[in-house]
Formats: C-alpha cells, structure tokens, sequence
C-alpha cells in the first residue's frame, strides 16, 4: 500500500503531466514559432526575366508606325537584355524597314564606332527603300540618320584630338629627355679654378705723362 503526501503528485502523475504540457507546446504559437524557427529559409525567389520590347511587325498600321517605333525606343532605356538585342542586331539585318529601325536604334546607343557604322547601313537601307513601311518611316530614318552622322563625325574628330594629344604628349618626353642629357653633361664639366687669394692684385697700369710745350 502506497501512500501519497499532500500537496505532491506521485511519479507516474508526474511523468503524465509532463507528456501534457509537451502536447500543448507542440500545439502552441510559441511552439510553432520554435519550430519554424528550426526549419531552413526557402532561397530568395530569382526576379522574372523582362520580354523585350515588341518590334512593329511589317505591315502594323495600328498604332502609327512612328508611334510605336518611338515606343520601343523609349522601352530600350530600362531593357536589360541589351546585350542580347545587340548580337541580334549585329548577327543579321531586318527583313523590313520596321526592324532594321528598331535595330538602328539598338546600335544606334552608345557604344563603338563599329556600332554607328552598322546602325547608319541600317537607315541608309530604310531611306533607299520604296515600299509602303519605309515611306511610313522616312523622316524618323532621315532624323535618326543625321543623328549618327553626326555622332560619327564628333567620334572621328575626338579620335584626332587623342592622337594629337598623344604625338604632344611623346615630343614632351623627348625634349625632356634632351634636357636631362644636357644637364648631365653639364654636371660633368670640369669647374673653373677659384683665384688664390695669397697673391698680390695685378698692378693697375700707369697713364703715359704728356711732355709740356
């Protein structure tokens, strides 16, 4: 016969109640929280690669022509695939006076002046052209044309600066090569003999007398 003091539960009771409150803190929002706690972090989801910008297709008469191709020029500021654009457009040109306008303006952004060179066939081509999208898109050709053309001219004219600079720059060290060969010489020279103090100063000479009359 067992006998249980007052005020204190019994081991099997015991053991009972503590199967009990780790049940409830399973249960628990601290529990829960514990337990997410515990599990790894999902990995940052990776951002949605952006479509690039639609090119009009030959043809598209809605919106304008001009509209939408100023559309996808202002929809190549924010693109970030435009390395990808680039390669397209340097691999082969377009099929129609649309998309050799759209890849102008893909090479036409600042880049070499290889670029410009392709970006000008490109437009040259458009404004050659006769069919009914290159007459739609003449003067935006002809806009966009002057413009590389005289961003070609400023890229020529910044290239003779530089090598004037440079031939500037090349005749600077070699005058200052000279002169350092000039100095160096003098530095060799022999220096002129200090005169002795100890001797007597050189006699001033005499005026001849002038006979009298």
């Amino acid at each position: 016969m067992t006998f249980e003091l007052p005020g204190r539960p019994s081991a099997p009771r015991r053991y009972a109640v503590a199967l009990a409150a780790v049940a409830l803190a399973g249960c628990s929002p601290f529990g829960q929280l514990a337990a997410r706690d515990e599990m790894p972090a999902d990995p940052p989801a990776s951002p949605p690669v952006a479509a690039p910008p639609a090119c009009p297709a030959a043809g598209a008469r809605g919106p304008a022509p001009v509209d939408a191709l100023l559309a996808y020029h202002s929809a190549l500021r924010g693109y970030t695939g435009f390395d990808r654009l680039r390669a397209q457009a340097l691999a082969a040109p377009g099929g129609h006076a649309f998309a050799r306008l759209c890849q102008a303006m893909v090479l036409s952004r600042p880049g070499g002046q290889a670029d410009l060179t392709r970006a000008r066939a490109l437009l040259d081509a458009v404004l050659a052209g006769e069919d009914e999208d290159a007459l739609a898109v003449r003067q935006l050709a002809r806009l966009l044309a002057d413009n590389v053309g005289e961003r070609q001219r400023l890229g020529r004219l910044i290239e003779r600066l530089e090598a004037r600079l440079a031939a500037s720059e090349q005749a600077r060290a070699t005058l200052q090569e000279k002169l350092d060969a000039l100095t160096e010489i003098e530095r060799s020279l022999p220096t002129r003999p200090t005169p002795d103090s100890s001797l007597p100063p050189p006699a001033e000479p005499v005026p001849p007398r002038r006979e009298s009359q």
